[in-house]
């Protein structure tokens, strides 16, 4: 289907207590009253300016962003940036942003500098944090919040059923139909990627691999783009959806790499095609859940189970010891797989009840 036909995108219903309901501000994250958690004063380096250190922590031993996630965050948005550095171990960011320097710190401490005043950095803060919203730690289910979206945290989306915007009544509405394309452009290179690894010499298609990337971040930036754009905070986490869809894909992809590299090279060649194919249902689980939410199509019910009982075939050899597959990456696929399976069942019983 091309994008141009694509009027609608199914998104969840999202529990009013989930960090993503009202969009991530200030305002949300902790309640700004007076001087409590912004603190300014004169920036050092350039006379006019000021310099915002601003603390959204709730107690000092929490974590308040996801390190793995802002990391793709930043890393997918680099080229709006005049310089970027960031320390995962460490715990912080900087970037130049919009003529700002801005220190993103782990545990939710801001700094801002060369701001013109209070009210730029708390603006400055507030795109930085539409930006970064997937990454921030959910205060309902306590994970980041880019697993709410899809239903992978089990909680802030459990109640309610999913619901179907028009795109055509956001003015940003464009950015998503680019993110979609992106994503389609991605998994049509992932079905090559894993035809070249059913050959006989299983090289590894970088080539391949390095395009799919490509693809999937700039998706994770139409998606940060729509939520920068987007006019209510609480709209933002749609663009939250197209970022959510692409960070499973790469990490899939990744899972992919993992299993090759690891894989024992005297296994027969039937313990191979096992391997291979429960490799492969999650990656056509991946393109049945892009067509669902953006194509308003099907998946039907029995063909969704059909792929869950291939899978835990494979399970079964594995557990008789026939197969080996690294535990992490057995692991991986278990949870990515129960994850789809359940938003597609969710999706699928809206859809008989509508």
């Amino acid at each position: 289907m091309a994008s141009e036909k694509i009027k609608n995108l199914l998104t969840p219903s999202l529990d009013k207590d989930c960090t993503l309901f009202e969009g991530s501000k200030i305002e949300g994250l902790r309640k700004v009253s007076g001087e409590d958690i912004v603190e300014v004063s004169p920036c050092a380096s350039e006379r006019g300016k000021l310099m915002a250190e601003i603390d959204l922590s709730e107690a000092r031993e929490d974590q308040f962003l996801e390190m793995s996630t802002l990391g793709l965050l930043l890393d997918s948005y680099k080229e709006h940036f005049t310089e970027m550095k960031f320390g995962s171990k460490l715990g912080v960011a900087r970037i130049m942003w919009k003529a700002h320097r801005i220190y993103v710190y782990q545990k939710g401490k801001f700094k801002i500098r060369f701001a013109h005043s209070r009210e730029d950095a708390i603006r400055t803060l507030n795109s930085l944090l539409r930006l970064i919203q997937g990454s921030i730690f959910c205060k309902k289910c306590g994970n980041p919040t880019i697993d709410c979206i899809l239903g992978k945290c089990d909680v802030c989306t459990e109640s309610a059923s999913p619901q179907v915007i028009s795109i055509e009544d956001y003015f940003n509405g464009p950015l998503l139909l680019r993110g979609y394309e992106s994503l389609k452009e991605a998994l049509k290179n992932s079905r090559k990627l894993r035809q070249e690894l059913s050959r006989e010499k299983k090289a590894w298609p970088a080539t391949l691999e390095n395009s799919m990337k490509r693809k999937l971040k700039e998706a994770i930036e139409y998606g940060i783009d729509f939520s920068l754009e987007s006019q209510t905070f609480k709209n933002s986490y749609i663009g939250v959806e197209m970022i959510s869809i692409a960070k499973e894909n790469l990490f899939l992809l990744d899972q992919e790499r993992t299993l090759m590299e690891t894989l024992d090279s005297s296994l027969s060649k039937e313990a191979e095609e096992i391997i291979h194919r429960m490799n492969e249902i999650p990656w056509e689980l991946n393109e049945n859940l892009l067509k669902v939410t953006f194509e308003e199509e099907k998946m039907e019910e029995g063909i969704l189970e059909e792929k869950i009982s291939e899978f835990e075939a494979g399970l079964k050899e594995v557990e008789r010891g026939s197969v080996s597959i690294s535990k992490n990456v057995l692991d991986g696929l278990q949870k990515l797989i129960q994850t789809q399976a359940n938003f597609l069942r969710k999706i699928n019983a809206e859809r008989d009840i509508g």
